[in-house]
């Protein structure tokens, strides 16, 4: 796209010289410019402009001559006549493309188009780079011409709402978390707030060290949570466990189920791999992986560049605690952890009865509302060392049967892919 500064540069530079024209015009009818020794004397008689000027003095050059009409080619001005004696002559007119008279001129790319000071050009029309052109598109097949807005060119052009999404690109591609929007349609969340595209409700926005940003839930998926999706029959195979990962897993049954009344509002625990990845794709997320989509490399576990999860855990590679530097084993749910009077250790409660996040001490670390990334329990990740039903995954934040070591953020854990645990659950992100 052609910038502010040069389309402004050059048209300054343009009324400028229209304007120093004008100016020169007056000198020579009045004398009376740039502080000349004339201004308080008698002028001589200089005669009519001509080519040459009297003996006795410098004379004005004649005025250039204006363009032609027939022209296809930029005008120029006529040459200004010779000063006689000691004078100079005069300046030859300046003239420039119109960029309004239905010919392709000076520096234009098209009729009246491209250049540093017509309009951009239309589909089409010639052009010499990106700058020339309305979709900010030149292609490269010679004759070269403006291409038509695309949702795969790189460019914001046209009605999108971003970069090649939203708008027309909507509903194949959608924008992406904080990208531009004017509908909850143009985004991958289908929630449009303030012109940028948002978090569903239950999750947070996390943002990724340099550029860009993602959503995280701000707690564990909860029974109450999970049981929508389990009663929904899904299928198994192929949109929502995939292969062959998670070949021969067919059904959602977590170790333990069904829960009881008094859990619905407690992390559901016993999914195995398949069964985490499931939910979240069904849901319409996926589970926690790499920045930017897909599976994160196990062994980038602790790289808050590459990890969704850690990022989010570290507050970007800040903290090795979500709370702070070092632990306190008051804050989160793992040994240690201060039992209220009759209670029995174990996950303590993630959602309230309206839905809402349980708010808890254990908070951090991008966001004070994002709850238990230590301890309580521990969380499986799109993290596997190979594609196979048996590969080993890892697993996440540590539990309430964990010490300091195994609660901080970047703690190396794993387990095979279809294993269950009581003390396993699980978050998605966007």
């Amino acid at each position: 796209m052609l910038t502010r500064s040069r389309r402004v540069s050059h048209r300054a530079r343009f009324f400028g010289s229209a304007f120093a024209v004008i100016i020169g015009a007056s000198c020579a009818t009045f004398a009376a410019c740039a502080g000349d020794e004339r201004e308080h004397a008698p002028l001589p008689d200089a005669g009519p402009s001509s080519s040459s000027g009297p003996t006795s003095g410098g004379g004005d050059g004649g005025h250039g001559g204006s363009p032609t009409s027939s022209s296809t080619t930029q005008p120029t001005g006529g040459a200004g006549g010779a000063g006689g004696g000691t004078g100079e002559g005069g300046a030859g007119g300046a003239a420039d493309p119109t960029c309004v008279d239905l010919k392709q001129n000076g520096e234009e790319t098209g009729v009246d188009c491209g250049g540093v000071i017509c309009p951009l050009c239309g589909d089409g029309q010639g052009c010499a780079d990106d700058n020339d052109c309305q979709s900010g598109v030149c292609g490269t097949d010679a004759p070269t011409t403006c291409q038509a807005a695309a949702c795969d060119d790189g460019v914001k052009n046209g009605t999108e709402t971003d970069v090649d999404c939203g708008g027309p690109c909507a509903p194949g591609v959608k924008c992406g978390i904080g990208k531009g929007c004017t509908a909850a349609a143009d985004c991958i969340a289908d929630s449009c707030e303030a012109g940028h595209c948002a978090c569903p409700a239950g999750m947070l926005i996390v943002p990724i060290a340099g550029e860009g940003s993602y959503c995280i839930d701000q707690t564990e998926v909860s029974y109450k949570e999970y049981a929508v999706f389990y009663n929904a029959s899904v299928p198994p195979l192929p949109q929502f466990k995939p292969s062959p990962q998670c070949t021969g897993n067919d059904d959602y049954v977590p170790e333990g189920w069904p829960p009881s009344s008094d859990e619905q509002l407690y992390p559901v625990l016993g999914a195995d791999w398949c069964d985490a990845y499931a939910y979240c794709a069904y849901v319409g997320k996926r589970l926690c992986g790499k920045i930017g989509g897909g599976s994160n490399a196990s062994t980038d576990y602790a790289d808050y560049a590459k990890s969704q999860w850690h990022n989010a855990c570290t507050a970007n590679g800040v903290n090795p605690y979500p709370y702070g530097a070092s632990y306190q084993p008051s804050i989160c749910n793992g040994i240690g952890y201060p039992i209220p009077d009759g209670g029995v250790a174990g996950p303590v409660q993630v959602e309230e009865a309206t839905g809402a996040a349980k708010v808890h001490t254990c908070i951090g670390g991008v966001s004070t509302f994002l709850y238990h990334m230590s301890g309580n329990v521990e969380e499986w990740e799109d993290s596997c060392d190979d594609t196979a039903p048996t590969a080993q995954c890892r697993l996440r934040g540590g539990s309430h049967l964990s010490d300091a070591a195994a609660l901080a953020c970047s703690a190396s854990a794993s387990a095979t892919r279809m294993s269950k645990s009581q003390a396993r659950g699980f978050r998605c992100c966007l």
